[in-house]
């Protein structure tokens, strides 16, 4: 693991004032971060009623057949 210089350092020096192993500590942490709850995220969709982007150019009622007959496609 990359660790930036001084949070090495304040690793080392923490493990050596609780004579334990960097390993140790960073275990322990590792185990605390992972055994917390995460919260719950809801899953919003976006809502497709209305464009994301509005339009600006005249509209046209192409249905997806008639788009995909339009376009060269391998």
């Amino acid at each position: 693991m990359d660790l930036p210089r001084d949070l090495h350092r304040r690793l080392h020096d923490r493990a050596a004032r609780e004579r334990r192993s960097a390993r140790q500590l960073m275990l322990e942490g590792l185990e605390r971060l992972l055994s917390e709850p995460q919260p719950q995220r809801t899953k919003q969709r976006l809502s497709l009623e209305i464009p994301i982007v509005p339009s600006t150019g005249k509209p046209f009622g192409l249905t997806s057949d008639e788009i995909y007959d339009l376009i060269d496609l391998p």
